[in-house]
């Protein structure tokens, strides 16, 4: 919400981009839904980046290998 202010305050996005330590594309995609929808249109902004590839099952066993070592997964110890 603190872009939000700034918005409101005029602040160009690139200052928004510094002060709030994000790229300047971010600026702009919350600067655009903020046009539309106000401050509600960040609130539905939902979680940021990429959904993970891996579900939560298959990072557990991908970490259970792990522990296990290399030697026991078919590589050279």
């Amino acid at each position: 919400m603190r872009a939000a202010d700034l918005f409101e305050h005029g602040v160009i996005p690139a200052e928004v981009a510094r002060q709030v330590g994000v790229s300047h594309q971010i600026v702009s995609d919350w600067r655009a839904a903020w046009r539309r929808s106000g401050r509600d249109g960040l609130r539905g902004a939902g979680r940021a980046g990429r959904l993970p590839k891996l579900s939560r099952d298959q990072l557990a066993q991908v970490k259970s290998e792990l522990i296990k070592g290399v030697g026991a997964n078919g590589y050279p110890e």
